[in-house]
Formats: C-alpha cells, sequence, structure tokens
C-alpha cells in the first residue's frame, strides 16, 4: 500500500491534467501513476507543470501563473533554469521563437520510446 504526504496532492492536480490531453494518463486503484510522476517531477517541478499547456509559452505567463496559483516568485534566472532542468529531462517541450524560448507541457506516454525503437530501422 502506498503512503501519502502532503505533495500527493499536486502530483494528483498534474495527473488529472496530463488525462485531460489526446493520450491521457488515467488514475488507477493501485496509485501507482503517482509514483511515476514522482520519479519525473520534483514537487517544484510539478507545480511549474501545472502552470503549462499543450500550447508553449513564453516565460513571463509561466512566472505570472506559478505566482498566481502556487505564491512561488522565482526570478526569470531561476525559472528559467528549472524549466531547461525539465526539458532535458524530457517531462516538457520547448521551441525557440524570435531568440527566446516557449515551453509546453509533454503527453506523457510511457513505453512509446521501447515501441518506437522495437520497429526501427536501425534494429533491421
Amino acid at each position: 500500500m502506498r503512503m501519502s504526504n502532503n505533495d500527493d496532492g499536486i502530483y494528483r492536480q498534474l495527473q488529472i491534467q496530463l488525462d485531460r490531453y489526446p493520450i491521457g494518463y488515467p488514475a488507477t486503484k493501485s496509485g501507482v501513476e503517482i509514483d511515476l510522476l514522482k520519479y519525473f517531477f520534483t514537487p517544484l517541478e510539478a507545480k511549474i507543470a501545472l502552470c503549462l499547456t499543450l500550447r508553449s509559452i513564453s516565460l513571463t505567463p509561466i512566472r505570472k501563473r506559478l505566482k498566481g496559483k502556487f505564491f512561488i516568485d522565482l526570478s526569470p534566472k531561476e525559472l528559467s533554469a528549472l524549466l531547461d532542468e525539465m526539458f532535458q529531462k524530457g517531462v516538457i517541450r520547448r521551441s525557440e521563437n524570435g531568440g527566446s524560448f516557449r515551453y509546453g507541457i509533454a503527453m506523457l506516454a510511457i513505453g512509446m520510446l521501447n515501441t518506437t525503437s522495437m520497429i526501427s530501422p536501425l534494429n533491421s
């Protein structure tokens, strides 16, 4: 049985948000989906992810959402560094537009990489 803690609510909110997207991320009886989110996101990263959408947005609206939703006021430099780390981990998307980065949530699809690598021409 899973132990609950104070951060589970943030992860549950993120699970619900991810489940609204085309690929989905449904809740389970065992709660394993929360364990996976905890593996991929720190509590702060989960809060940042909750400020993102499928449509890529610039740093300014992300900062405003983070402050408005969670009362977290990070400097542009701090937030940019966290978003870049999240991008490097593969949990969010990043694009460049006019010399500045825009960020969007990545839909979580466990196993997609394994499936695509099995049918890759490199494996033939």
